[in-house]
């Protein structure tokens, strides 16, 4: 029983590591010559993703609107505390490893390659698509892993962070990515409303795209 509840905490994990990882590798073996149906699958599975997470998750959601709307003072001053100092030490590693690396994340850099090329399907992607998903599978799957809300923030944070930089290579970035991963968890264990952490991670990502825009103009 205790295995199959293990099991249970890494359901969302494994369904978005399945949707986004193993399906890309198969179907770039499956067409190997064909990339422009390679590229429609790849362009698609953000939007699977969110769906099939949506509907796993979905009672997670019940009277959490309600909850959000009736509390959004409060619930707004812990995202934003939260993420104050979460995006303030991100920033602070990020210059540190920026200035030992000479390179920024590999996945940062992705990001703004897709903006680029694909400007309003990276802003759909990383403002609604990506804080759904990956709040779902990244906290919400693994709420109540541990009854210390601190080893429970740091243990997604750490997943959440690895996952950003495992297939790039660029491990020292594992640490600003899991410092904001970890203020994130910290704002669900607090609030118990997933609506929390998909605000404070689409508000986060909105103000990143804001500053491609903006460095684009």
């Amino acid at each position: 029983m205790k295995f199959l509840k293990y099991i249970n905490y890494f359901k969302g994990l494994l369904i978005y590591l399945f949707l986004n990882v193993f399906s890309i590798y198969f179907f770039s073996f499956l067409y190997p010559n064909h990339k422009y149906i390679f590229n429609i699958i790849n362009l698609s599975i953000p939007f699977l993703t969110c769906f099939i997470l949506l509907i796993v998750y979905r009672n997670l959601f019940n009277n959490k609107f309600k909850d959000y709307k009736n509390n959004f003072a409060k619930y707004f001053n812990i995202m934003f505390r939260y993420w104050f100092v979460g995006v303030i030490l991100m920033i602070v590693l990020n210059t540190l490893i920026n200035a030992l690396t000479g390179n920024i994340a590999i996945n940062e850099e992705n990001n703004r390659t897709l903006f680029s090329s694909l400007p309003l399907y990276s802003i759909i992607s990383t403002i609604i698509l990506a804080p759904i998903s990956e709040e779902l599978a990244f906290r919400a799957s693994f709420k109540g892993i541990s009854k210390n809300k601190y080893i429970y923030s740091f243990i997604t944070a750490f997943i959440f962070g690895l996952l950003h930089v495992i297939f790039n290579g660029d491990f020292l970035y594992i640490v600003p990515y899991s410092a904001l991963g970890y203020f994130i968890a910290l704002s669900y264990s607090e609030t118990d409303n997933i609506l929390v952490p998909i605000s404070m991670h689409a508000f986060h990502n909105t103000l990143c795209i804001l500053l491609l825009i903006g460095g684009n103009l």
